[in-house]
């Protein structure tokens, strides 16, 4: 079934004319549902509904949303790690992997393998680093990796316990930078 409205009016379509002639005499709009799912009229105008409205409004189950905020979540820890962190005045990334070559580095030089003296920052651009310069980025590195994993652990498993406006209006960056 379709409906026919006008504004944020249900239009009576009892008259004998089609539904494609009704619209286009009047300016009407078709709807596969009543009220519409996903649109909500305001200032004249149908628009999408946010993800905020859809959660409030039950178009959103609450496990769908908590889903996609634990993706969302998921996503800002990634970024985060790839934005890194400042040392000797470059940035380095601090993701997983980048703390794993720097382990196997640094334990390559204490059996007494050699050390390039360089590593690549964010950027790709290779940064000039004595030995003990590297454990210090490793350290802040490691640091900087294990509380961004703790806040995202601590935002996803704090998920199930909020409720309908609090999953609707939820904030990630908030969130994470209420976190200590």
């Amino acid at each position: 079934m379709h409906y026919l409205v006008k504004n944020e009016s249900l239009i009576d379509q009892s008259q004998n004319k089609s539904d494609l002639e009704l619209v286009f005499e009047s300016g009407m709009i078709i709807f596969d549902s009543w009220p519409p799912i996903g649109k909500k009229f305001e200032n004249g105008n149908w628009r999408d509904k946010t993800l905020s409205e859809k959660t409030e409004d039950g178009e959103i189950n609450l496990e769908d949303r908590r889903n996609l905020l634990k993706s969302g979540i998921l996503n800002f820890l990634s970024t985060k790690l790839e934005q890194g962190v400042q040392f000797q005045g470059f940035n380095f990334q601090s993701r997983e992997e980048d703390l794993i070559r720097m382990s196997l580095a640094i334990k390559k030089i204490e059996l007494g393998g050699s050390w390039s003296g360089f590593w690549r920052d964010s950027i790709n651009q290779w940064r000039e680093l004595t030995s003990e310069q590297l454990n210090e980025l490793a350290l802040t590195a490691g640091n900087f990796w294990e509380t961004c994993f703790r806040k995202s652990r601590t935002l996803i498993d704090e998920l199930p316990s909020k409720n309908k406006t609090q999953l609707a209006n939820y904030n990630i960056d908030l969130e994470w930078n209420g976190i200590e």
